[in-house]
């Protein structure tokens, strides 16, 4: 096609897309191939003052962290969407008239246009690095949140607000939900097979709540397996679930203490107020 003076030929991305309303503006909401993402999502000029970016600097340590997960478990890997503001004339057609088919169509993009990325930096950094040691993600897609940029302040503004609330899962549930890592498998298999531990563990919770019936954290029984393993880290992992469950149950015979509260037959408050043999 040509622009507007009908002179000089203009190109353009033409996307598919859902558009939505936020806050009273426009958004869209596209699926963008991965090889295109170091072409579309350039990098702000870090030498900028903080107060003329529109993110924070770029933390090269955790790009290849980002990028081995994704190399790592190409078969299941997950990565949230990248949103960007775009400083350019854009045009959606909806593929319909009726209700629905009006939110969803073609957005035209110029190619000259400006994307700035204002969350989801070190996604694309790591997508980017990724690509080189296994080109075939290339036809993989991640999707892309656009909105329409007015301004700098607006973008600082949307960046903050993005990361305002983001909270890390509690370390104890980080270790429930992930089925990755060996030592994880290891200690849930450990609560699974003795008494005391599958009834009075909280899985959820980093420390224990003054009035928690519980006398261990996930978390705790995490770090004490893996000091156990330190050296058998090379061994089958079943060797190392067979050699953890023995050990925890040997202890347990050792302490009554651990059957008493889990008969109920003291409290769990009172057996962590008066012992240490439950505490980190």
């Amino acid at each position: 096609m040509t622009n507007d003076q009908g002179l000089i030929p203009s190109f353009e991305y033409v996307l598919p897309a859902i558009r939505g309303i936020q806050a009273g503006r426009e958004y869209y909401v596209s699926m963008c191939p991965v090889r295109f993402i170091p072409k579309l999502f350039g990098r702000e000029n870090e030498e900028n003052p903080p107060d003329q970016r529109v993110a924070r600097s770029l933390n090269s340590k955790r790009v290849p962290d980002i990028a081995n997960y994704i190399l790592n478990n190409p078969d299941n890997y997950t990565v949230s969407a990248i949103t960007a503001a775009i400083d350019a004339d854009i045009n959606f057609e909806p593929i319909g008239i009726e209700k629905e088919g009006r939110k969803m169509g073609r957005l035209r993009v110029p190619m000259d246009a400006r994307f700035q990325i204002t969350d989801g930096q070190h996604r694309c950094a790591a997508f980017e690095w990724a690509l080189k040691q296994n080109p075939a993600l290339g036809y993989e897609t991640v999707a892309v949140i656009l909105v329409l940029d007015i301004g700098l302040r607006y973008s600082q503004q949307m960046f903050l607000d993005l990361n305002r609330y983001g909270v890390h899962p509690d370390a104890s549930l980080a270790i429930l939900y992930d089925h990755r890592h060996p030592q994880a498998t290891v200690v849930k298999a450990v609560i699974r097979n003795i008494n005391v531990f599958r009834t009075l563990t909280d899985r959820e919770h980093r420390t224990l709540p003054v009035r928690s019936g519980k006398l261990f954290t996930l978390h705790t029984l995490y770090n004490a397996t893996s000091m156990l393993l330190a050296d058998w880290q090379t061994a089958e992992l079943e060797q190392q679930i067979d050699l953890a469950i023995r050990y925890w149950q040997a202890v347990s015979y050792c302490v009554p203490d651990w059957e008493a509260v889990r008969q109920r037959s003291v409290s769990a408050r009172e057996m962590r107020q008066d012992y240490v043999h439950s505490d980190a």
